[in-house]
C-alpha cells in the first residue's frame, strides 16, 4: 500500500507548479478516525483526494474527478469496506454518481488518474467507430439498459465504458497501442 501513496505524490511532484493542494485532518467525507485527507487539483479540470493515515501511509481511498467530462471514481482498500459503508450508511452519503473500483487493486484508478491528468479519458469526437453486434438476452439487455438509466448514460456509451474499463484492466496499455497504431 505504501507503493500507492508513492506513487500518488509522483503525482503531486511531477504537477507541482500547476496543481493546488491542501490537507483536511477534520471532515464528515473521511470515514475513519485518525485519517488525513490530501486532496491535488489542477484548475478546474481534475482533482485526486486520498484518505491515508499520516504516519504508515497506508491509503484507505483514493476519489479521482475529472471535471473535463464530469466523471468520478472511488477506489476504496477492501479491508476497510465495511467501515467505508457504515460512514455512507449514517451520513447518508449518496454515491450513485461515483463509479466504485472496490473490486480492484489501486494500481487501476491509479493508471485512469495518469489518462486523466494527461486528458485521454475520452475519444477524440472526429475518430471513426466501428459497428458490432453482442449477443445479449432480453435479462442482460435489461440490465444493461436499468445501469445505462442509473449512469445517466445511453446503452451505448454504458457498454462502450464498459469495455474499456474492462480493456484497461486486461491489458493497461492498450491505449498506447492504439495511438501507436493510427
Amino acid at each position: 500500500m505504501n507503493d500507492t501513496f508513492e506513487e500518488i505524490k509522483a503525482i503531486y511532484c511531477d504537477n507541482y507548479f500547476s496543481v493546488e493542494s491542501n490537507v483536511t485532518m477534520d471532515s464528515r467525507r473521511i470515514f475513519m478516525r485518525n485519517v488525513v485527507e490530501w486532496t491535488i487539483e489542477k484548475e478546474d479540470r481534475w482533482k485526486i483526494v486520498v484518505q491515508f493515515h499520516p504516519i504508515t501511509h497506508i491509503v484507505f481511498q483514493i476519489d479521482l474527478v475529472d471535471n473535463s467530462y464530469n466523471l468520478h471514481w472511488r477506489w476504496v482498500s477492501k479491508s476497510y469496506e465495511y467501515v467505508y459503508h457504515s460512514h455512507n450508511f449514517e451520513s447518508m452519503t449518496d454515491t450513485s454518481d461515483i463509479t466504485m473500483m472496490t473490486e480492484y487493486d489501486a494500481s487501476v484508478i491509479l493508471d485512469i488518474a495518469h489518462q486523466v491528468i494527461e486528458g485521454d479519458t475520452e475519444e477524440d469526437e472526429e475518430e471513426e467507430m466501428e459497428t458490432i453486434s453482442l449477443d445479449l438476452n432480453d435479462s442482460e439487455l435489461a440490465l444493461i439498459a436499468r445501469a445505462a438509466h442509473e449512469k445517466d448514460v445511453t446503452i451505448n456509451q454504458f457498454v462502450n465504458d464498459a469495455l474499456k474499463y474492462e480493456l484497461d484492466k486486461l491489458m493497461p496499455d492498450w491505449r498506447d497501442e492504439v495511438k501507436k497504431s493510427v
